[in-house]
Parts: structure tokens; sequence; C-alpha cells
């Protein structure tokens, strides 16, 4: 329970910044709005997918703070739906914005900023 309380306020911080960046560019449907563009500030600079991350995380602290198999159920599903309806927002963003949103994912991580100057031996 500990950790439940700080994940599900930080992911609700998350969450509101997310709504603020994306402003009228935000549908809960998949679909793009006349004049649409691309959001890349706020979380977006380095998360294509901050929303969902927050979302993930605030599913998992209820179930945490909780401790109730509902709530833990409730963000399985939150998750699965999530996981199926994301390859169907990238293709519309490529379908919108091509090569920009190409290299937006190529810089960017689907739900944590990538890690970059790491090396490997």
């Amino acid at each position: 329970m500990r950790a439940g309380l700080p994940l599900g306020i930080v992911s609700l911080g998350v969450w509101s910044w997310t709504q603020v960046a994306l402003g009228k560019e935000w549908s809960p449907q998949l679909q793009l709005r006349e004049e649409h563009h691309l959001v890349t500030t706020g979380p977006y600079r380095r998360v294509r997918h901050p929303l969902y991350t927050a979302m993930f995380g605030y599913s998992a602290s209820l179930g945490v703070v909780t401790a109730n198999w509902f709530f833990v159920a409730i963000a399985v599903v939150a998750i699965v739906f999530t996981f199926a309806r994301i390859p169907k927002e990238a293709q519309m963003m490529i379908g919108e914005f091509g090569d920009e949103y190409r290299a937006y994912m190529q810089r960017t991580g689907r739900f944590f900023p990538k890690q970059s100057g790491l090396t490997t031996r």
C-alpha cells in the first residue's frame, strides 16, 4: 500500500500534464481533428504515450491501495485494450503525418523516455 498512494499521485499529475499538452487535440476516440497538429511538447517531447503510462500507473495504484482484485482486473483489462489500440493509433498518425511521425517514433520511447547516450560493451 505504501507505493500505491505515491504512484497514484504521480500518475494523476502526469495525466493532467498530458491533458494540458494535448489541449484541443485530445479525443477519446481514434480520430484526428481538422487542422490537427502533432503534439511534441510537454510529456510528449520524450514519450509517445504518456497518457497511457499515467492510466496504467493510476489503475495499478488503485489495485495496490485497495488490495482488491476487482481493481487489479480493471487495470489488466485497461492495459489489454490499450495495447490493442496503440497499433491502430500509430497507423492513423503515420497516415496523417508520415515521415514526421516516423521520426518522432524514432526519437521517443513508447511509454517511458528512451535511454540515450548509453553504450553497451
